[in-house]
């Protein structure tokens, strides 16, 4: 990391989208393999945004208000 680098405060970073990992962590769509993430919006980080990227399209899938149980 360079000095021009942000640095996230600690309780921001939790903010910060993530890769799902393991199986749920790639989506197929149309032949090709996504990275699927998840993003954290809520102050407890317990609320969870699914999301893929596709060129400069994003897709929401899934919308969690809790820890979603396929990721515990």
């Amino acid at each position: 990391m360079t000095k021009d680098t942000p640095v996230p405060p600690p309780d921001e970073e939790r903010r910060v989208p993530h890769p799902i990992r393991g199986e749920l962590g790639s989506l197929h769509r149309d032949g090709h393999v996504y990275a699927r993430w998840q993003h954290k919006p809520t102050l407890r980080a317990d609320a969870r945004i699914w999301f893929s990227v596709e060129d400069d399209v994003v897709y929401l899938e899934q919308v969690h208000t809790h820890h979603p149980h396929e990721t515990k």
